[in-house]
């Protein structure tokens, strides 16, 4: 009997990607639960506006996942057209047909999952991994029965890219929240008013 590959995605806009990102994606891979992550900057996100565009987002999340053992994804940055994560999972599954998938998304994001983009056919597609951030408790009030969904704690950090786009813009030091191969992007591409 051939074993399932077990695949999460772990998608966003990562406008910049932080060490919360990376240490949540980290625990992920620890768990080892999943054969694979797959990592997917969001390219035309329709819910959230982002600062950097989608080709800097890219070049940031692939610096700051170089030495991980992590697929990268540029799908939805290859898109024209906004980034729904019903077309990336029909994407992926395209790729990779008898892979079994799950959607990481943080606490602060299940309460939205029912305005998500076809959310009843995503649903039947992936089940959703929610990581409890800090500030943000896991309700299900407002979650539709036909999501298949499970909490994860794993000591995510409390980091914010607003909170790390603002102290660049003031100028402070950064160096703790992002890595220095992405520090180093941001400056040298002047984003988020970073000099």
């Amino acid at each position: 009997m051939t074993k399932i590959k077990k695949v999460a995605i772990f998608g966003g806009t990562f406008d910049p990607i932080h060490r919360g990102h990376i240490y949540l994606a980290e625990q992920i891979i620890k768990a080892g639960e999943f054969d694979q992550l797959v990592i997917v900057p969001a390219g035309q996100p329709w819910q959230r506006p982002t600062i950097a565009s989608a080709e800097h987002r890219l070049a940031m999340v692939r610096l700051a996942f170089e030495s991980n053992d992590v697929i990268v994804s540029d799908c939805e940055v290859l898109r024209t057209k906004p980034s729904y994560a019903i077309d990336t999972v029909r994407e992926l599954m395209k790729q990779d047909s008898e892979a079994r998938f799950s959607w990481i998304i943080g606490s602060d994001a299940l309460n939205g999952l029912e305005s998500w983009h076809q959310i009843s056919e995503l649903g039947e597609l992936v089940d959703f991994i929610v990581i409890t951030r800090p500030g943000y408790e896991i309700s299900a009030t407002h979650i539709p029965s036909y999501i298949r969904w499970r909490s994860r704690e794993v000591g995510a950090l409390d980091l914010s890219a607003t909170e790390i786009r603002r102290a660049l813009h003031e100028r402070r030091d950064v160096s703790a929240m992002i890595t220095p191969s992405v520090l180093a992007y941001i400056k040298e591409n002047h984003l988020y008013g970073a000099a």
